[in-house]
């Protein structure tokens, strides 16, 4: 008679087994953000040393401003959008409906939040004086109206987000350690993390 013990064992191994698509996406979305918290966190001293205190406090200020505008772009099209793709595997018509419906909003929005964005650098004095760095950050909101990581999420196949994002990321790195050499390249350190 086979005890408790491995009864349990083997249950854990059948839904591991049946569920493989969800364990790996699930893998590939942690690996994501390790990866990224690790290269935030390898790459922080160098920044902060050569950059200084006030220089990289720009830049995430920067960054802080730019998030505003993706969460008024993404506007919660993401985890519908998620849902949607995944009930829909196999209906090609219908995921296009969706994939077009949801870039399109966001195409709409992140016109919108150039507008906000333009009116508001040129109606505050300290957004005025920055914004070469304002604006390099800003560009950031074009991967989020172009880049459908949800699509990717719904169609269960997150190694490909990972595996692009990984890329990009190791590819940064030697243009930080080359280009970032003085508290004035924080314009270059703002293009360089745009641009991944």
């Amino acid at each position: 008679m086979e005890s408790d013990m491995h009864k349990k064992y083997k249950k854990f191994i059948s839904i591991f087994k049946n569920n493989g698509k969800v364990v790996e996406n699930y893998f590939f979305m942690t690996a994501l953000q390790l990866i990224s918290s690790a290269f935030g966190i390898l790459i922080y001293p160098f920044l902060i040393r050569i950059l200084g205190g006030e220089s990289y406090g720009l830049y995430v200020y920067a960054l802080a401003v730019t998030s505003y505008f993706i969460g008024l772009i993404s506007f919660g099209f993401n985890f519908p959008g998620v849902k949607a793709i995944s009930q829909n595997k196999t209906n090609t018509a219908l995921k296009s409906e969706i994939v077009s419906s949801i870039l399109t909003s966001k195409l709409y929005l992140g016109v919108i939040s150039c507008f906000i964005f333009i009116i508001l650098l040129f109606s505050i004095p300290f957004l005025r004086e920055n914004k070469l760095i304002l604006v390099i950050v800003f560009t950031q909101i074009i991967a989020e109206i172009i880049y459908p990581s949800w699509y990717f999420q719904g169609v269960q196949n997150m190694k490909i987000v990972t595996y692009v994002q990984l890329s990009f990321r190791i590819l940064s790195v030697p243009f930080i350690f080359i280009f970032i050499q003085t508290s004035a390249d924080v314009w270059v350190y703002a293009l360089i993390a745009s641009s991944t």
